[in-house]
């Protein structure tokens, strides 16, 4: 069997990430007009404008049964309206991920299995910001979507290497050995070296680098610890029902930060009721059921804030 050295396989990560497209311009742009307390919804309409791609896909997803708003959304301002800026900048991002990571179908990462993992985290944390006592969960979202985008990398940038990986632990601890042990480094800092070309923040990049290992109390420990319990609440993707955790492998230093006498099992229940959302968001990308997505209904733009 094949091994790389850590240098190898880090050359070849460089290479695989060159050769990918960047985030849309227009999802940094919109940061920006999101965090302006003096921008509304024709600015963040006019940055998302020079997009057209980014723009359709986040229309597609705001109208998706996920949301409830289907063939209801017709432009961002009225994005803005239903949905909230927030959830704004979380369907521009998804969106762009999205789209940069189409060809992720090529590599040996199953597609389907990657994206319902990574989404049911995602929305696991917007759960966890109704119990945790913290307030640091702006970013949370993000990380939770990206923690496992190292897997993809490493698929594309070493596919024959990594589907060995994959054929022999397709998930769990063993996974992180098994990496270094074939690779000379695990998915993590894959994910961390992809965060920097990115030039996404410093605490994102250290959650995606570090999410496996949470005890290890490295920088950003709270986001870390509350996306390392969205990922495990999340289950691993092999079923479109969410399972029960396995007594003891919740986070210890994570469910420290849920309110005194706080019932793990009642966020569970409601990560499980998020379970169908989520499928009804593979379905809109593509990844299951039918292709065709709500189309947004043909209605003139908004000029209000």
């Amino acid at each position: 069997m094949t091994r790389l050295s850590r240098e190898e396989t880090t050359a070849r990560l460089g290479e695989a990430i060159s050769e990918l497209p960047s985030l849309p311009g227009a999802v940094s742009r919109l940061q920006q007009v999101l965090n302006d307390p003096g921008s509304g919804a024709v600015e963040a309409a006019e940055c998302l404008a020079a997009d057209p791609g980014l723009t359709t896909r986040l229309l597609a997803l705001a109208n998706s049964a996920f949301y409830g708003f289907s063939g209801k959304v017709a432009t961002i301002p009225q994005a803005v309206a239903l949905l909230g800026f927030h959830s704004l900048w979380e369907l521009a991002f998804t969106s762009g991920f999205v789209g940069v990571f189409r060809q992720a179908a090529r590599g040996p990462v199953d597609p389907m299995r990657f994206w319902r993992h990574s989404l049911r985290a995602a929305m696991a944390t917007r759960r966890l910001g109704r119990h945790v006592q913290d307030g640091g969960l702006g970013e949370a979202y993000v990380a939770a979507l990206l923690h496992d985008i190292g897997m993809v990398t490493l698929g594309l940038a070493c596919p024959q290497e990594y589907g060995a990986v994959q054929a022999m632990v397709p998930g769990g601890p063993e996974r992180i050995r098994t990496e270094l042990e074939l690779l000379g480094l695990h998915h993590g800092e894959a994910g961390a070296l992809l965060c920097e070309s990115w030039k996404l923040p410093d605490s994102i990049r250290a959650v995606v680098r570090h999410v496996h290992d949470p005890g290890s109390d490295p920088p950003h420990s709270s986001l870390l610890q509350i996306v390392a319990l969205a990922e495990v609440l999340a289950g691993d993707g092999e079923e479109e029902a969410v399972p029960m955790p396995e007594a003891g492998s919740l986070p210890a230093q994570a469910l420290a930060r849920l309110p005194s006498g706080e019932d793990w099992s009642s966020l569970l229940t409601e990560v499980q009721a998020d379970a169908q959302g989520v499928e009804d968001l593979l379905v809109t990308f593509g990844w299951a059921g039918p292709v065709a997505a709500p189309r947004p209904p043909a209605l003139p733009r908004e000029r209000a804030r």
